[in-house]
């Protein structure tokens, strides 16, 4: 038998990590604006929040923030600085996660994990992950969980 978990929110709680590695990002960049500014809440949304779309539309839409990017990442390529954000952010979101203690970061796992797991595992069946969140962020949540 084949068992998959989806990460976020099933597995784990990891917006909190997800959010410090945006206002890493915002902090890195020198940027005042707000996430909710740069990114609005859309109702009905089925993008990921740091989806490159909404990357591109929320961040490329204030000609100040625009100038700051492409001087940032010394290019004018759209797509490749949109790319260079999501690498940062990711860069930023795994060094939240593995300063955090295990104690603390465990407490962002879902109830019962560990023994659902266990119990995946002694009956030998094959589990998986299926998420939208990069595999490095993934792999250092459970790195740091043990």
């Amino acid at each position: 038998m084949n068992v998959v978990f989806d990460f976020d929110g099933t597995l784990a709680k990891s917006t909190l990590y997800h959010k410090i590695g945006w206002q890493g990002v915002l902090r890195e960049l020198n940027i005042s604006e707000k996430m909710d500014v740069l990114l609005p809440y859309e109702p009905g949304l089925k993008e990921r929040f740091d989806s490159y779309r909404r990357l591109k539309a929320g961040f490329f839409k204030f000609p100040s923030i625009k100038q700051k990017l492409f001087s940032y990442f010394e290019s004018k390529d759209e797509d490749q600085v949109v790319k260079n954000i999501m690498d940062l952010k990711e860069a930023l979101t795994i060094k939240a996660i593995l300063d955090e203690s295990m104690h603390d970061a465990m407490t962002n796992l879902s109830p019962n994990v560990f023994q659902s797991i266990s119990m995946i595992k002694n009956k030998k069946w094959k589990l998986g992950i299926v998420s939208s969140t990069r595999a490095t962020i993934i792999s250092a949540f459970l790195l740091q969980c043990g």
